[in-house]
């Protein structure tokens, strides 16, 4: 019995009493529940402090994108910087918190950090100005103005230069050219490898002769000889005295390259002895022929050749005439060019721009000679020996 008593009293004892033991145990739960409203308190706080750093961020922005009309945050740099310092500014003024181990019960509604990149305003990089903008001249006579000037500036818009130009601009003259050009060349003229007379000169010690640098000579006939031929013959005349004038005729002027041509020679001897010899080539300019084509002439000096091919030769004596020799036909005839009483011909020269009046100019060996001048009709033969 009494060992059974002894448990009851001491579980009664440990029932009713307030011992240390169980006071210990409520304190702890206190401790538990003030702990855990305390990070929640914590946590709030750190969400709300988020949201309005947020909310002040938004409202910064905000406020430079509404900025009134007519200004515009980015126009100059100074206002650019100050805003991005602002923005620096109020962004570090908030303190970063440690995160908490418990998540926000308040959601984020805007962003902890301004923008990278400015906003994209509508507004124009620039003011317009009031009035339009004008450059002036390099060398303006006054400030430009909007407005048209009603009476002439009294001086020049631009300085005139120190020094004339080097090349002073001719005023156009009045009167046409006397001698248009007023048709093309009936013929046009062959050029093979043309030869330019050098400044030096190069003696030929085999004839006896100077030439100029670049030239070449060969011996063709000889005074009061024969002339030699490509075939070995030689010619029945012998090579005429006082050589003098000379020109080249194509024996085909259709096809001058083809088909040779022919070296007319005056000889100027006295007393009807002169006239017109030929020297006949072909196209590799190997010797054919020779033989006279006018004779009973006397001091046949100069000539000149015609649009037509022939050659004139004229009479350098007392009441002298000028003749035309065609070396492809063998004809020879007096021509106009020396009128009924005649003169001391030199040379004869032709202005053939138009080709169906070609004017011939015919000149005088004396001190007081005339230069005469002959409009011919047509463009033959027959030109030269009618009115």
């Amino acid at each position: 019995v009494a060992s059974t008593a002894k448990p009851v009293a001491a579980a009664a004892a440990t029932a009713n009493s307030p011992n240390i033991p169980r006071r210990g145990k409520v304190h702890v739960g206190w401790i538990i529940w003030g702990t855990a409203g305390l990070l929640l308190i914590i946590g709030m706080s750190i969400g709300l402090a988020t949201r309005n750093d947020g909310t002040e961020t938004a409202a910064r922005t905000n406020e430079i994108a509404s900025t009134p009309d007519g200004m515009n945050p980015f126009d100059e740099p100074e206002e650019e910087e100050t805003i991005r310092n602002s923005l620096e500014i109020m962004t570090s003024s908030s303190p970063t918190l440690p995160r908490s181990s418990a998540p926000s019960h308040t959601p984020t509604l805007s962003p902890t950090r301004p923008p990278t990149n400015a906003p994209v305003t509508s507004k124009p990089t620039e003011i317009p100005s009031a009035s339009p903008s004008m450059k002036s001249s390099s060398f303006p006579s006054s400030s430009p103005s909007t407005q048209p000037t009603l009476e002439p500036s009294e001086s020049p818009s631009i300085e005139p230069s120190l020094a004339p130009s080097k090349s002073p601009t001719p005023k156009p003259s009045s009167a046409p050219s006397k001698d248009p050009t007023t048709s093309s060349p009936t013929q046009k003229p062959v050029i093979i490898n043309p030869f330019y007379m050098g400044e030096n000169f190069v003696t030929n010690r085999n004839l006896g002769i100077e030439v100029s640098d670049g030239l070449s000579v060969r011996l063709i006939a000889r005074t009061g000889q024969k002339v030699q031929y490509a075939n070995g013959d030689s010619s029945s005349l012998r090579w005429h005295s006082k050589s003098d004038a000379a020109g080249i005729i194509p024996l085909n002027p259709d096809n001058p390259l083809e088909d040779g041509y022919v070296y007319v020679s005056n000889s100027e001897e006295r007393g009807g002895d002169g006239g017109v010899y030929g020297l006949y080539f072909d196209k590799d300019g190997n010797i054919m022929d020779y033989k006279a084509l006018l004779n009973g002439t006397s001091g046949n000096c100069g000539g000149g050749l015609t649009p037509w091919n022939t050659w004139v030769s004229c009479e350098e004596v007392r009441n002298g005439q000028c003749w035309q020799v065609d070396p492809i036909t063998g004809m020879a005839e007096e021509t106009k060019l020396g009128a009924n009483d005649g003169g001391r011909y030199e040379s004869v020269a032709v202005d053939d721009r138009f080709p169906n009046l070609p004017v011939f100019f015919t000149t005088e060996d004396k001190e007081d000679g005339a230069l005469r001048r002959f409009v011919a009709s047509g463009n033959t033969w027959d030109a030269l020996h009618s009115d």
